[in-house]
Order: structure tokens, then sequence, then C-alpha cells
């Protein structure tokens, strides 16, 4: 009975291993043509991982001189919304150092920066339940919660 239970367990072990690291059953997202072409017009040699934001399209990649992590954001006939890019603290504005010193100190924090189509550049930083956003200037603008995956407005109230 005891070496049928370490059975048991053992192959319910292997089972969940193989399950975790099979990513075969994880649907690949593949953009439309359009999309396609203009990201690798605009950043060749470059690999990215797609995904889909509402009914919009994201190509997210690290780059490699910098060892940052970039998002562009497409509609589907390839035009470009935005374009995100993690940033040093040499790049932002000393103004978002400051609000997280008074703030949240002693807090670690990574800032992007986000450029709209018009060229509009706004700064965000993600923190473990909301997204602080700040203008170009690094002013505080708003915070908004993170939303978890599968969450729901609760009803009724």
């Amino acid at each position: 009975m005891k070496t049928m239970i370490i059975a048991f367990f053992t192959l319910l072990g292997l089972g969940t291993a193989i399950a975790q690291t099979d990513t075969s059953r994880v649907p690949k997202m593949t953009p439309p043509k359009p999309v396609q072409s203009r990201f690798t017009t605009d950043y060749p040699n470059i690999s990215p991982t797609w995904g889909a934001q509402g009914m919009n399209y994201t190509a997210q990649y690290t780059d490699q001189s910098s060892n940052q992590h970039r998002m562009v954001v497409y509609d589907r006939n390839g035009n470009v919304l935005s374009t995100d890019a993690e940033v040093d603290n040499t790049v932002y504005p000393v103004a978002i150092s400051d609000y997280y010193t008074k703030n949240f100190p002693n807090e670690k924090y990574v800032v992007w920066s986000s450029q709209d189509g018009n060229g509009n550049i706004n700064y965000y930083s993600k923190r473990k339940t909301e997204v602080l956003w700040f203008d170009k200037s690094g002013a505080y603008k708003s915070s908004k919660p993170i939303k978890k995956p599968g969450a729901t407005k609760s009803q009724g109230k």
C-alpha cells in the first residue's frame, strides 16, 4: 500500500511537471500581415512576442543595446498607436523620483515612457495594485488599479 501511494504521488508530480513545461498548448498570437510588415520595417532583426490589447496588437521585445523592455501597440492596419519603453533614471523627469521618495520611500520602481501616435509623451510606473501616471514634466496625474486576470465586478451593488 505504501508503495502504491508513493507511486501515485510520483506520477502526479511528474504529470504536473510535464504540464507546466508543455507550451505547445499555448496559442501563439499571429497579427495581421500589415502589422507584421510595419514592425519588421521599423525594427528589422527583432523577433517580438505578440499579444492583443483589446482590438489592437502588441509587439514586446527587449532592446539588446540597453537590455530594457519595449512595447509597440498597433491597430489592425499596422498604424502605430503607442510605443512604450522602460527608461532609466537619467531619462525621466526628476519629479517622478521626488514623488516616489515622498510617497513610497524605500520602494524600488521602474519607469516607462509612453508616446502616443501624435507624439505626446507620458510616463508610468507599475506598483503591486496600481499604475501611477505622470505627465511629460513628471507631475503626478493619476493612478489606475491593475486589473487581475479573470477579475469581475461584483454584481448587485
